[in-house]
C-alpha cells in the first residue's frame, strides 16, 4: 500500500530528511514504524488504515510475548474485533 501511494505520500511530506527516509526505508519498515506509516496512508486518503495498522500491531505483539504472558482469550477477542469491521 506504501508503495503504491508512494508519489502522493512524497507530496505531502514536505521536509527533505523525511521525503529520502520514506525513500530508503520507509516502505519496507519495520513493524514499530507502521503506526506512523499509517497515518501518512490516512493523509492521502486510505480510509481506517491507522485503526487496523494498530490491531494488526497489537496482535504482533500479543504473538511476540511468552506463552505465558499471552491470554489467549484476548488475542481471540482482537481478531474477532478486526474481522468484523
Amino acid at each position: 500500500m506504501l508503495y503504491l501511494k508512494k508519489d502522493e505520500i512524497l507530496k505531502i511530506l514536505n521536509d527533505e530528511e523525511r521525503r529520502k527516509w520514506f525513500i530508503n526505508e520507509g516502505i519496507q519498515a519495520p513493524p514499530h514504524e507502521l503506526k506512523a506509516l499509517s497515518v501518512l496512508l490516512e493523509e492521502v486518503g486510505v480510509k481506517d488504515i491507522v485503526t487496523w495498522t494498530a490491531e494488526a500491531s497489537d496482535l504482533y505483539d500479543c504473538q511476540h510475548l511468552s506463552q505465558e504472558e499471552t491470554d489467549e482469550k484476548d488475542v481471540k477477542d482482537r481478531l474477532e474485533l478486526l474481522l468484523r469491521k
